[in-house]
């Protein structure tokens, strides 16, 4: 048996708000209509590493089923002030940790993403 992933399920309140959010704001690309198992209205967005998001328009559950997400980036602070510029607003400024450097925050239903750059401190 291979299964494979389909999609990452994302429930949010709005599909119209949060489409414009993945695509305006963080690049993603738009594909089209999904299909989710109890019918609820979906959409598919696209990472630049092909990875597919499908945003399920279900407000009872976004309060219940928040998602979290960590999003590479080469360079983390250059990123940061483009999606700021873009309109995202942070959690807080860049944090450096012992693997690298990152900065938190969240979409309009309350789902969570770190922006990460990997740094090896050792070299």
């Amino acid at each position: 048996m291979c299964l494979k992933i389909n999609y990452i399920p994302v429930f949010v309140n709005s599909l119209q708000t949060e489409i414009n959010f993945y695509t305006e704001k963080l690049g993603f690309e738009l594909l089209g209509d999904g299909v989710y198992h109890n019918a609820n209205p979906c959409k598919l967005v696209k990472t630049g590493d092909n990875i597919v998001i499908g945003l399920i328009e279900d407000p009872t559950l976004t309060g219940n089923h928040k998602s979290n997400m960590l999003l590479n980036t080469q360079d983390l602070l250059q990123d940061y002030h483009l999606l700021s510029a873009a309109g995202i607003q942070f959690n807080g400024g860049p944090q450096y940790s012992p693997n690298g450097l990152s900065a938190e925050f969240t979409d309009m239903s309350g789902n969570a993403y770190v922006l990460f750059e990997q740094r090896n401190y050792e070299d």
